[in-house]
């Protein structure tokens, strides 16, 4: 190596030493999935996020009507989501097309929706992304290698 990766402060340096790397081979024919192969690096590279409950936090003599499982936002089609952020009236959720040609997708949040649109970054409104609203879910159609980014307003 010429300089450490990512990295300022080693010029002409090596990286000596045993190393380990962590690899997943993902065979398949045909067309590249794009979006499968980027959900499998988000999933080599984000750590598991674990939350320990005590035993008073779940032992209660009632039972709940809610079900045992439930996502708060359920996406379909080809996209791969990149960001999630939530605030007291909106959730701003970020995702992108790694495909060459136009993808549909759809969001279905577990919170009513008042609206919904695709946003640039700094928060003007974005008529790149196709964006409608269809009892509580949110279609989208998005162009070939393109980031968006959609504000749902609860």
């Amino acid at each position: 190596f010429r300089r450490a990766v990512f990295s300022n402060d080693n010029p002409g340096g090596q990286s000596l030493g045993t190393h380990t790397f962590r690899c997943w081979i993902a065979p398949f024919a045909g067309s590249v999935p794009a979006a499968k192969l980027c959900r499998l690096g988000q999933r080599v590279n984000a750590s598991v996020r674990l939350i320990n409950l005590m035993p008073y936090e779940y032992d209660t003599p009632e039972r709940g009507s809610l079900q045992s499982e439930r996502s708060f936002l359920r996406v379909r089609g080809n996209a791969v989501v990149t960001s999630i952020q939530k605030s007291e009236k909106e959730m701003l959720v970020r995702l992108f097309n790694p495909g060459e040609n136009r993808e549909r997708a759809s969001l279905e949040p577990a919170f009513s929706l008042k609206g919904a649109r695709s946003v640039t970054l700094d928060g003007r409104n974005d008529d790149r992304t196709a964006v409608a609203l269809s009892g509580g879910t949110v279609d989208l159609t998005l162009p070939g290698k393109r980031i968006a980014t959609i504000m749902l307003e609860r």
